[in-house]
């Protein structure tokens, strides 16, 4: 995610320690490609409209991106949510798990629902701090590129 050499615009925050050892296990060609994912989604860039898309189905939904990373005959998935133009707040990673298509299993979108909760209660209560924090950022990112 960030490098050693680079300030990120916003940084990246796991909304509990599963996601963050979902995102750990996955394999690692992907968890490269995930990174390059995620660092775009730090720094404002675009990726590609099949990787990374909103997700559809419940208004609870509302405000969850879906990065999607195919990888031999499996497909992965990290879930992340920008509601906070802070950071980027990562809910939840691993193998596609549905039956049916790009259906996303009953259980899963729960799970996502009561992070993106999680996450949306971080932000109302840390929203200062991430916003001190991420103009830090931009002062030495900015003494950066001088």
């Amino acid at each position: 995610m960030t490098s050693p050499a680079s300030i990120d615009v916003r940084e990246v925050y796991f909304v509990n320690q599963a996601a963050e050892a979902g995102y750990e296990a996955l394999p690692a060609e992907i968890g490269e490609a995930a990174d390059n994912a995620i660092d775009a989604s730090q720094n404002n860039r675009a990726l590609p409209p099949k990787m990374f898309r909103p997700l559809r189905g419940t208004a609870m939904l509302a405000g969850i991106h879906e990065i999607k990373l195919p990888y031999n005959s499996d497909t992965f998935r990290i879930y992340v949510t920008l509601i906070c133009p802070y950071v980027v707040m990562v809910l939840d990673a691993g193998a596609k798990k549905s039956n049916h298509g790009g259906a996303i299993p009953s259980w899963q979108t729960e799970r996502l629902e009561q992070r993106l909760k999680s996450a949306k209660d971080l932000f109302t209560k840390e929203e200062i701090f991430l916003k001190l924090a991420f103009e830090r950022r931009a002062k030495l990112r900015a003494g950066n590129e001088t």
